[in-house]
């Protein structure tokens, strides 16, 4: 496929949670970095996307849900958070801290769940510091998953066969 400059290219994917439930109605955007052309895709029911024919190029491939902010959320989650600030019983996932940390502050206190409270309380309808969804690529690994407050938030793909897969 090196000498393929026309179109045949695809990438497809899923976005998922931690736990593997497919992610639905999520905005993928696809740019072409050579010339900054802009793609969109939205995730239907089934959590799954696709570009087809694309050019041979490098692409940067994001995941972005600005709906549905409390799916998910529940007042256990509250008392999860709790227990993390009081070490009684700590998050084990680098995906629960980063969704714990609501406030964007890269530690868990009792700011994230009072932005919590408010949220599942119907006082606000979305978080004040941090989108309601954040997406890691999947291939991506935690340097430290005890401290992930920095990963990246996209994908870069070079397309070097016809199928090129990219899950969140």
């Amino acid at each position: 496929n090196v000498c393929n400059t026309g179109g045949g290219f695809n990438i497809k994917g899923a976005v998922f949670t931690e736990n593997n439930f497919q992610v639905k109605n999520v905005d993928i955007s696809l740019e072409d970095m050579s010339t900054n052309a802009m793609k969109y895709t939205i995730i239907d029911g089934s959590g799954e996307f696709t570009f087809n024919n694309l050019p041979n190029s490098s692409y940067m491939v994001k995941a972005n849900k600005t709906n549905e902010h409390l799916l998910g959320i529940n007042t256990i989650d509250l008392v999860r958070i709790q227990r993390h600030i009081l070490a009684v019983t700590k998050l084990d996932s680098p995906y629960k801290l980063i969704a714990a940390d609501v406030n964007k502050s890269g530690t868990i206190t009792a700011a994230d769940m009072s932005e919590i409270r408010k949220l599942i309380l119907g006082v606000t309808n979305t978080f004040t510091k941090s989108k309601s969804w954040e997406f890691v690529p999947a291939a991506y690994n935690f340097a430290d998953p005890k401290n992930p407050w920095t990963y990246p938030n996209f994908v870069s793909a070079k397309l070097l066969n016809e199928n090129n897969t990219i899950d969140f």
